[in-house]
């Protein structure tokens, strides 16, 4: 399925690693990520699925 992430064999540990990388590299003034520590994997309309499910 087009915009679909492979699922890796440990899914919290990649998601973890994830929401880790962007805190590093992510500035400031962007503060949704960091209240919604999910990493999404697929969403529509109100709707998202986070690479842990």
């Amino acid at each position: 399925m087009p915009g679909q992430l492979p699922a890796p064999a440990d899914d919290f540990t990649a998601a973890e690693g994830i929401l880790r990388r962007q805190a590093q590299r992510e500035s400031a003034a962007r503060t949704y990520a960091r209240a919604l520590p999910v990493v999404p994997v697929r969403a529509r309309g109100m709707t998202v699925e986070g690479a842990d499910g």
